[in-house]
């Protein structure tokens, strides 16, 4: 489930824009394949950065995320060879600034958290002298002789 649609777009923006935008044949009509591959890059986007504290893609759609996705989706729709319009540019850091908020914990969505992402469990390495047998004697060096020293790491 996308978490915009058109609709929310043409809420944002202009309809006349969106033809200006998405029209490359000049059929005077959206193209609705161009919208819904710039509503799925901000949603991907939307995951990315949300994915350690909610469990993604959201079922549930929070008003937030909506207008997250909206803005992303409409600078995502600018040709990067024009000049996108400031207003564009601003509401699109300040989006990403959102998902920064909510992966940090800072803002919280009308949705259950997964909680952060669990930190790596610490290896703390054991170091010994060698391979014991099950009598606790040193095996030596079974990768071969390399310092005559019995239980040495070359085991390893």
């Amino acid at each position: 489930m996308a978490y915009c649609e058109l609709a929310d777009l043409k809420l944002a923006i202009t309809e006349d824009k969106l033809v200006e935008l998405t029209d490359t044949i000049e059929s005077d009509t959206i193209d609705q394949s161009k919208i819904d591959r710039a509503i799925a890059n901000a949603d991907a986007e939307i995951d990315l950065w949300c994915r350690s504290r909610y469990t993604v893609p959201f079922t549930t759609i929070d008003d937030a995320i909506r207008k997250i996705s909206v803005d992303i989706a409409i600078y995502n729709l600018f040709p990067r060879s024009e000049s996108i319009p400031e207003i564009h540019t601003t509401l699109y850091n300040n989006a990403i600034e959102r998902l920064k908020s909510i992966r940090d914990g800072e803002l919280h969505l009308d949705i259950d958290e997964i909680g952060p992402s669990a930190p790596a469990t610490e290896v703390v390495p054991e170091f010994t002298r060698g391979k014991v047998d099950e009598d606790g004697n040193l095996l030596g060096n079974v990768m071969g002789n390399w310092n005559d020293e019995a239980g040495s790491l070359d085991d390893w």
